[in-house]
This record gives C-alpha cells, sequence and structure tokens, in this order.
C-alpha cells in the first residue's frame, strides 16, 4: 500500500481536531470516535494517542506504514510522537 495513504488520512483530520478544539477551548477529551461521530464520519484509521489542554498526538497506520502528527504546528513525519 502507498505510504502516502496515512499521510492523507492525518491531513484529513486535521480540520476535526481543531474543530474540537475550536468548540472545547482545549484538544483534551478528544478521541477517534468523538471525531468521527462529531465532526467528519470520514476520518477513518486514526488513532488519537495523546490529547492535552494544548497539543495532541495522532496518527494513522495503513500496512506496515505509520505516520504522526505531534501537535497543531508539528510536521507529519514517520517519527513517533514524544
Amino acid at each position: 500500500m502507498n505510504c502516502l495513504v496515512p499521510v492523507a488520512l492525518l491531513r484529513a483530520a486535521v480540520p476535526g481536531v481543531e474543530a474540537y478544539n475550536a468548540d472545547h477551548g482545549t484538544y483534551a477529551s478528544v478521541t477517534s470516535a468523538v471525531l468521527q461521530a462529531s465532526y467528519d464520519a470520514g476520518i477513518k484509521h486514526i488513532n488519537v494517542l495523546s490529547a492535552g489542554a494544548t497539543t495532541y498526538c495522532i496518527s494513522s497506520t495503513v500496512g506496515q506504514s505509520t505516520y504522526y502528527k505531534n501537535g497543531p504546528s508539528a510536521d507529519i513525519t514517520k517519527t513517533a510522537c514524544t
């Protein structure tokens, strides 16, 4: 499978994560299920690994490729969130 697929999935999920933050004033308590149910039913294959007041870590794995986004200003990389 193309490694660009998880990158595209993460890019597609970011507006939902940011909408959650705009609605709640925090990223805390955001989950993949909340994103899919309340913000975008098309968000698939996204894992919320951590979420706090000002940042989050989401990942997407398709096949053997896993990519991460470590917060609102971070790039999408193959490096796990810290």
